[in-house]
């Protein structure tokens, strides 16, 4: 289990991976582009809307967290958050020299 609450995070012993460390970080970021700049951050929610993989995340949100309105700050937010997730999962797991230095890293 994870968890950001009050702008802390907090991590289970026994489930960190390098997923979830880094979803978690990534709210934060998220959040900072939010308040700075909410034109870019709606611009970057409908960017990631138009792609397949992006509608596959927001799905996937959906099917998650059915209490999340769909359209929300928080949704996209955790749209946003879900799909640096995934891309970073996609190069750690890669079989390059980048992604066997994250494994090494976060592990």
């Amino acid at each position: 289990m994870k968890l950001l609450h009050a702008n802390k995070i907090y991590i289970i012993e026994g489930n960190v991976t390098a997923d979830n460390v880094l979803h978690e970080f990534a709210h934060p970021l998220i959040k900072g582009i939010l308040k700075q700049n909410p034109e870019l951050f709606k611009s970057l929610y409908s960017q990631l809307q138009s792609t397949i993989e992006g509608q596959e995340i927001i799905a996937a949100i959906k099917a998650e967290y059915p209490n999340l309105e769909e359209g929300s700050d928080r949704f996209m937010e955790e749209a946003m958050v879900t799909s640096i997730e995934k891309m970073a999962y996609q190069k750690a797991n890669n079989q390059t020299a980048f992604g066997k230095f994250i494994e090494k890293l976060m592990f």
